[in-house]
């Protein structure tokens, strides 16, 4: 991977991660859902822009690119048939959904990490650790968004979903962290991450709503609250 194509890369995540922070500072739970219908429009995009294929290990719903659009789109009518006339099955929904993006995002990464582990000793890995830091910057973002798009559409979180929370919030932060300790000309572009108007207002988010999701633990629930162990992901 040359300079001139990681730092193409790097710029295109960076405006991914301050989009999607901005979008959750500035954004109501509505708005927020017709995002995602835009976003389901980009990654068919995507996934259909891709010329050739990866063997996957053996996993069932990578074995090839239709077949993974076929899982795509039989999971997302499923969860667009569903009866959502309650806040327990609003939040199944928001959960079950998280649980297949974030299972098919960590088939991608730990690809990506056999990668780096082939790379080992060439003049490439040091960008693919760094690129991999970032992917997985973005993917416990976009957990923590979904945590608290849970909060905004039911006025709470359970104690584990708000130690979840908690977790993926400073994973973000350290994969971002950890991008600039391979590659010495990303620090300026996490200092740039971490001083934008969009990151201030994020951390202020988080900040509130895990006060206000705590008041409400504390209120109505007695039981003691486990501290979240969090563990990065090589």
């Amino acid at each position: 991977m040359s300079l001139k194509y990681f730092k193409r890369f790097v710029t295109i995540l960076i405006q991914i991660f301050l989009t999607n922070t901005s979008k959750f500072t500035t954004g109501s739970v509505s708005e927020l859902e017709l995002d995602f219908i835009e976003q389901r429009s980009q990654t068919d995009e995507a996934l259909e822009n891709i010329t050739g294929w990866r063997d996957f290990s053996g996993v069932a719903m990578f074995k090839s690119k239709l077949r993974l659009q076929i899982r795509i789109d039989d999971f997302r009518e499923l969860q667009d048939n569903r009866n959502l006339s309650s806040k327990e099955q609003n939040e199944k929904l928001a959960l079950d959904s998280l649980d297949f993006y974030t299972y098919t995002t960590r088939v991608l990464l730990d690809d990506l990490s056999n990668i780096i582990i082939a790379s080992n000793g060439s003049q490439t890995w040091r960008y693919l650790v760094t690129y991999k830091n970032m992917l997985r910057a973005i993917e416990s973002l976009g957990i923590e968004i979904s945590y608290g798009i849970i909060f905004m559409g039911n006025g709470e979180l359970s104690p584990d979903d708000y130690a979840n929370y908690i977790e993926t919030h400073f994973l973000c932060r350290e994969y971002m962290l950890q991008s600039q300790y391979f590659i010495t000309r990303m620090r300026e572009s996490i200092a740039l991450i971490m001083e934008s108007d969009q990151y201030m207002q994020y951390t202020r988010r988080y900040e509130s709503l895990i006060q206000a999701v705590l008041s409400r633990i504390l209120k109505f629930d007695r039981r003691p609250l486990s501290v979240p162990t969090i563990r990065i992901v090589e």
